[in-house]
């Protein structure tokens, strides 16, 4: 019976390691027209999970996340917001549970579709690779994260 014990112990160790990380990180993205220039971590994490709702100039937050499928989706779960796939969703249908409005989620099938959801929502942010930020059409923008912009020291994702 022990060696049984042992056998199935790395197994569990395996499923409670988190997801792999995207190489290179996260950028977060929002519509050019959000004035919203820098967001500290624990705000990211709010908006993520449907905490906050809103932008400073009231309008609804919009959240375009990629396929639950996906590194990045996973990733972002994580790493950024510290919950399984299913606490995520419990978590955003507890909001709704208490009588406040669903939380606009979108799901996109690749991250370009996320960028270009973004880009047509004005109250759109989404995740992506760091490495295409290059490829942002002119309708998103990369904010800073903790003040500190994409690539430079203390830049949390």
């Amino acid at each position: 019976m022990k060696y049984v014990w042992y056998s199935v112990l790395p197994l569990l160790f395996v499923i409670q390691l988190p997801a792999a990380c995207v190489t290179g990180g996260f950028a977060v993205v929002v519509n050019r027209a959000n004035g919203i220039g820098n967001l500290s971590l624990p705000q990211l994490r709010k908006i993520i999970t449907g905490e906050i709702r809103n932008w400073p100039d009231r309008k609804a937050v919009v959240i375009v996340n990629r396929e639950p499928q996906s590194q990045v989706f996973r990733c972002m779960l994580s790493a950024v917001i510290g919950l399984s796939e299913p606490e995520y969703r419990r978590k955003l249908m507890n909001e709704e549970f208490r009588g406040e409005e669903a939380v606009p989620v979108r799901v996109t099938v690749s991250t370009s579709s996320a960028v270009l959801t973004v880009g047509d929502i004005e109250g759109g942010i989404t995740l992506i690779e760091a490495s295409i930020v290059s490829r942002l059409p002119p309708s998103a923008k990369v904010i800073r994260i903790n003040g500190a912009a994409l690539g430079e020291a203390g830049y949390p994702l």
